[in-house]
């Protein structure tokens, strides 16, 4: 992602982010099956390589925001961070329209398997933080710009049915 790169601002912070990364969702593309998923959006393998993913021996988990969406990231409405069982992958759920027209909308982030096989299942939140051109982040950037998502152990899509959603 070069660095000059320029936001296209939507009317939400969610609309910005989606205009932003649309190009990297895979169920906009022609020949991506058609599926009963309406509110779960699939970021490419390229889209979810932006993302970082680093358990700490602390029990922390960081969960890395490539710093040119981070504050869009950070503004926009996250309910929670899922695993969904027998899925690869973690899924961030987020609230988007207004009034009636609200619902969660879940992007899927690949991550491998045995990489979210290695995460213990007693971490229950997370630390979105954001993460340089080279991936990484510094401690002072998590204190002073880092915020929490809950982690959810799920056996399905809950974001999909409109009331099932924890």
């Amino acid at each position: 992602m070069a660095n000059n790169h320029q936001l296209v601002e939507g009317k939400t912070p969610e609309e910005t982010l989606l205009l932003n990364i649309g190009h990297e969702i895979e169920n906009f593309k022609p020949n991506f099956p058609k599926a009963n998923l309406k509110h779960t959006f699939i970021l490419s393998p390229y889209g979810s390589s932006m993302f970082g993913l680093t358990p700490l021996s602390s029990g922390q988990l960081y969960f890395g925001i490539p710093q040119l969406f981070y504050e869009k990231f950070k503004s926009a409405k996250w309910l929670y961070m899922a695993r969904v069982k027998g899925q690869s992958g973690l899924y961030l759920v987020m609230q988007i329209g207004l009034g009636k027209s609200q619902h969660p909308i879940a992007l899927r982030i690949f991550f491998r398997s045995r990489r979210l096989g290695a995460l213990d299942e007693s971490i229950t939140s997370l630390r979105a933080v954001p993460m340089n051109k080279d991936g990484g982040t510094t401690r002072e950037i998590d204190v002073l710009q880092g915020f929490n998502l809950k982690l959810l152990q799920l056996d399905s899509f809950v974001w999909e049915k409109r009331d099932e959603n924890p």
